[in-house]
């Protein structure tokens, strides 16, 4: 007789934007994903769409459930400590997005229910893309292609660029992805100082990384990558004069969040043209772009900014392509997996 398969409710993100074509709201767990899942257990796919389901829907659904697997703490809305002990079987929650976990997974916690991150696919993608904002400042590559391609002029300013290698990196904040990118800056060469009140000393050393203060930081370093959380400590912890303290030449990079500095002050030191920038994030992004994808050029930071050559912005997606999401769901499925083999719960926030 065939061994029964667990049961595992997969959620869903409950909004519409970034949908893959005819497949709305695979994020993070795609078809792929869920191949595999059902290799070993009994998925039951959240069919809610964008509409929070009801109590009485979500009992129905997790009925004999023994796991829950959420792309992001927004698909667990709903699924409440009252929900959860009324189910009675659930034994794991397992999240595939490192930044939220969401209520599920608080509720789940409050009742003695295991948890775990299934992926750090995110935090990788980010620390990614602060390297190659970081190499591409270094190199100057957006000039020197603009020059090429505008301008038509061969090799000009070249003396200009620089290396990555060689370079002494300052990261403004040790967690997970400023831990990430201080080892990738490390292992292509680069000198790494950084600053976090709260890191063990003895393992920022272990790193390789000079532990410095903040206005060391950004008079030495020729590049600045911010991965501060937002905190009342943090919040407009760079301001006018310490933007005016970064070297000419510099590199700024932001893929944390805008609330970090002052940005009509950061906007008026780059319009100096003195170091170039690299965002991923702004204030206030909802006023940034409408529903349909529109960018609001009349936006304050967009409106300062977006005309200046040393300033690069892409649109909030250092973490987010299809590959992440599909690694993500690798991971996660395969923690599942692990889990119901009974190899024990790994869980990825130990594995940076």
């Amino acid at each position: 007789m065939e061994k029964q398969k667990p049961r595992v409710y997969v959620g869903r993100i409950p909004y519409g934007w970034g949908e893959h074509e005819g497949g709305g709201g695979w994020n993070y767990i795609n078809e792929g994903n869920m191949k595999r899942l059902a290799e070993f257990a009994e998925p039951v796919l959240d069919d809610s769409g964008p509409r929070i389901p009801g109590e009485h829907e979500l009992l129905g659904k997790l009925e004999g459930v023994k796991a829950i697997l959420l792309p992001n703490g927004d698909s667990g809305i709903g699924i409440t400590e009252s929900v959860l002990r009324k189910v009675g079987s659930v034994e794991v929650v397992v999240v595939a997005h490192s930044a939220w976990h969401g209520p599920c997974w608080d509720d789940a916690i409050k009742l003695g229910i295991k948890v775990a991150e299934g992926s750090n696919a995110i935090d990788r993608a980010v620390a990614e893309w602060t390297i190659a904002s970081a190499i591409m400042g270094r190199r100057d590559l957006i000039a020197a292609g603009r020059s090429l391609k505008e301008e038509g002029l061969w090799q000009n300013n070249w003396r200009r660029a620089s290396l990555l290698m060689g370079s002494t990196v300052g990261v403004l904040g040790l967690g997970r992805i400023g831990r990430l990118a201080a080892s990738h800056f490390i292992s292509l060469g680069a000198k790494v100082m950084a600053y976090d009140k709260y890191i063990d000393p003895d393992k920022a050393a272990a790193m390789n990384i000079k532990l410095v203060s903040l206005d060391a930081l950004l008079q030495e370093a020729d590049v600045v990558s911010l991965h501060l959380p937002v905190t009342p400590e943090t919040t407009g912890i760079l301001g006018k004069r310490e933007f005016e303290l970064i070297k000419d030449g510099a590199v700024f990079v932001n893929s944390a969040r805008a609330a970090l500095y002052d940005h009509e002050a950061l906007a008026k030191e780059l319009a100096k043209q003195r170091f170039q920038a690299f965002f991923d994030v702004y204030p206030d992004e909802n006023a940034m772009h409408d529903d349909h994808g529109h960018v609001n050029r009349n936006h304050p930071f967009f409106a300062a900014v977006h005309n200046l050559d040393n300033v690069y912005m892409s649109s909030h997606i250092a973490g987010t392509n299809d590959a992440m999401y599909s690694m993500a769901g690798d991971e996660s499925v395969e923690v599942l997996s692990q889990y119901f083999e009974g190899r024990g719960l790994l869980d990825a926030r130990g594995v940076i």
